[in-house]
């Protein structure tokens, strides 16, 4: 049950993230956002906030899957936090990537 109250709360903090950030344009919550470097600000905007809204999907039906599968062991849940992990890192590689494309180098 707490775990899937953590992956919850993960989910509504990366859904705030996103419409701040693709809805509001607020781009100073991204680490290392300099705007002199942007050469398109909507784009990265919005890139940015879909992409943290894909990893606010995967953590909140993560956290509905925790907590439909209640009674499960240490083992199940090393291997949720394992598989989030994954899907984390996965999604920021992605996320970076993209963010390239409206940057000038």
């Amino acid at each position: 049950m707490l775990l899937a109250v953590i992956y919850l709360i993960m989910g509504t903090m990366f859904v705030i993230m996103s419409l701040v950030t693709w809805k509001f344009k607020r781009l100073g919550i991204i680490a290392g956002y300099d705007e002199k470097k942007i050469l398109n600000k909507k784009g990265l905007a919005a890139w940015f906030g879909k992409c943290s809204l894909g990893l606010a999907a995967c953590a909140l039906v993560l956290s509905m899957v925790c907590f439909y599968m209640r009674p499960f062991d240490d083992s199940t849940a090393f291997i949720f936090g394992l598989s989030f992990t994954v899907i984390i890192m996965i999604g920021t590689v992605v996320t970076l990537s993209g963010m390239s494309k409206f940057y000038k180098f």
